[in-house]
């Protein structure tokens, strides 16, 4: 062969490399961040407020209407497990309880290249411990009420947004979960309940009153996600729809990678369809019935993260910085004459 031909023959390997270099690189924006080692979560902000006849504390003892971030963490009663990571990174859940924690069941996902796409494989997270470490945020607060309140309402300063300029689009796939774990009587003393779970069920068990998922801004997705659903799960979505998108959470830990286009769509069991309890667009009310309370104390632990399975959980997404506000209210009683 001559030294002509195998240059030409080496160039058109070059650039057959070079192709598919790029086309590797175009096919990088996807659920669950094709870089992985992205941070995709920066600078949590956290505030609860509790209003309308309710009281809120962050150990059970000392009571007051709003907590923040600082609060939950100095917050010093025994078994604190309040998790808050000053990053977080996606997951996914179902909502799966662990009976001997209380804790909901967590999966963080990895991807390796498959072909001209992409395997999804997962390990469960550790147990949770007080402090930064930890993909996702995890906490316990308390609520009291003097009666039994069947609608605790969400009130319309319950957000989850972008804090900068601009709207990288992480907001729409991110989570919250709130589990009631345990109830007492008022006067019952902090340390005969503050470690207590006995009241957490998995939100998929049939008849569980414990456990609610709120899914925020569920009506829209960047134009990113909306390019990412089309390529990779074969979904053709608007930028703002009416209806949210039907995910398959993870639901174990995943060894053997499951090729991306089948992750959503309900044809592997290691997947399982989630329709979140609570459902609100980026308008959000004061009517959004979130749980119900009884009389008395109720310890409850809220889990905030980013769902790997969202669609909106993409590689463009990935650096934001969110903020996290809650708002429980009771409905206002018309006065009796």
């Amino acid at each position: 062969m001559s030294k002509k031909s195998k240059r030409k023959i080496d160039l058109k390997t070059a650039i057959l490399i070079l192709l598919l270099l790029a086309a590797l690189l175009f096919a990088s924006t996807y659920a669950w961040f094709t870089a992985n080692t992205v941070v995709s979560v920066s600078d949590i902000d956290v505030r609860i407020e509790a209003q309308s006849g309710l009281q809120i504390s962050a150990d059970g003892e000392h009571w007051k209407s709003t907590l923040t971030i600082d609060d939950l963490k100095t917050a010093a009663y025994a078994g604190n497990t309040n998790q808050l990571p000053s990053t977080m990174e996606p997951v996914s859940t179902i909502g799966e309880i662990d009976s001997n924690t209380g804790f909901m069941k967590m999966y963080y996902g990895k991807l390796e290249s498959l072909n001209n796409s992409f395997a999804l494989t997962a390990t469960e997270e550790s147990a949770e411990t007080a402090g930064e470490n930890g993909r996702f945020v995890a906490f316990d607060i308390f609520l009291q009420v003097n009666k039994e309140e069947q609608n605790v309402i969400l009130g319309a300063n319950s957000t989850v947004t972008f804090k900068e300029q601009g709207n990288p689009g992480l907001q729409n796939a991110a989570r919250v979960a709130f589990i009631k774990q345990t109830h007492a009587d008022i006067g019952t003393p902090a340390a005969d309940f503050v470690t207590k779970h006995d009241l957490a069920t998995s939100f998929l068990e049939e008849s569980q009153e414990s456990t609610e998922l709120w899914e925020p801004n569920s009506d829209v997705h960047t134009a990113a996600a909306v390019a990412s659903a089309k390529s990779y799960y074969g979904l053709t979505l608007e930028q703002t729809a009416e209806d949210p998108v039907t995910y398959y959470g993870i639901n174990k830990a995943i060894t053997t990678g499951v090729d991306i286009s089948k992750t959503n769509n309900g044809t592997d069991d290691n997947f399982t369809q989630v329709t979140p309890s609570i459902i609100t667009n980026t308008a959000m009310t004061d009517y959004e019935n979130a749980f119900s309370l009884q009389e008395g104390i109720t310890k409850m632990r809220i889990y905030m993260w980013v769902e790997g399975q969202d669609v909106d959980c993409e590689n463009n997404a990935s650096g934001s910085d969110i903020k996290f506000r809650l708002e429980f209210k009771v409905p206002a009683q018309t006065p009796t004459v």
